[in-house]
Parts: structure tokens; sequence; C-alpha cells
């Protein structure tokens, strides 16, 4: 146990360090190394250490208490945007499977694609389109009877509405 705390010690203690770098030139190359050169001119070379600012801050501190508080806000909206997000696919997923369970039994209900509807019902006897600046609205016919009809309107992809 001495051994340990004894070698924890001399690991954290900081020893400043001296080192000299010679700069040789030999047949158009350039070395650097920790001795001087054996053949032709050397020059020592300065290196720059900065210093640290006797303000500056350790890695653990923080500025102040504004820092933190404004840290644990953009956090907590972080957190707000993905529970949000997380529960829209959630719910995204739950109609979807109401949605196949309602073309199994041949059922259409609002909010269902162009393709879901075709899937439960089939294709329609007939295809009213109009297209306007904000999209296109369509009207599906679908011949129950010799003269009963059902209708579904779809703007753009999404069934809106039925008779």
């Amino acid at each position: 146990m001495i051994k340990i705390v004894f070698m924890l010690a001399l690991m954290s203690m900081v020893l400043p360090v001296n080192a000299e770098i010679y700069k040789c030139k030999t047949n158009d190359r350039v070395m650097y190394q920790s001795t001087p050169c054996t053949q032709g001119a050397s020059d020592e070379v300065d290196i720059y250490i900065p210093s640290v600012p006797d303000n500056s801050f350790e890695p653990g501190d923080i500025p102040d208490d504004d820092y933190k508080e404004e840290r644990r806000q953009r956090w907590a909206e972080e957190q707000k945007r993905l529970n949000e997000k997380s529960k829209a696919i959630r719910e995204e997923r739950l109609r979807q499977e109401r949605f196949k369970k309602m073309i199994w039994h041949h059922e259409v209900a609002i909010g269902m694609t162009k393709k879901q509807a075709e899937r439960s019902w089939g294709k329609p006897c007939d295809i009213n389109r109009s297209v306007y600046a904000s999209g296109v609205h369509e009207q599906w016919v679908y011949c129950t009877g010799k003269y009963d009809r059902q209708y579904l309107y779809f703007e753009d992809d999404e069934l809106t509405g039925m008779n």
C-alpha cells in the first residue's frame, strides 16, 4: 500500500523540463536533435512555451453561475424537444398500426394515404382530380351498387373526407 501511495505521489509531481534543441545543416538537409552537431555549424533553437496567466480557470472550473443556468436551460429545452419528437414518432407508429388493422377489415379513416385507401377498398370506379395553387384535390368514386356511390376526398396524398 505504501508503494502505491509513493508511486502516485511521484507521478503527480510536476518538474520543469530543460531541453536544448540544435539545428544542424548537412548536405542541404536540416535536422533537429538534442545534441550539438558533429560536423558543420550548429545553431541552438529557442523554444517558446507560453505561460498560463494567473487568472485562468482550471479545466473543471466554471466562471459564474449564469453560465451554469444557461447550460441547464439549454439542456432542459433539448430534452423537451427530444421528448416531443419521440412522442410524435410513437403516435405515428400507433396510427400506422391502427391503419393496418383497418385495411385488414376493409375500412378507411381520415389521414390514410391513397395507397392505404386503395389497399383497403380497391381501385375506385372514377377519379375526379382538380389542381389548384394550394395543391391537388381528388374525389375517388366507388360504385357499391347500380346507383349507390361512396366517395373519398384527398388533398395531395392524404384522405381528408369521405361520404
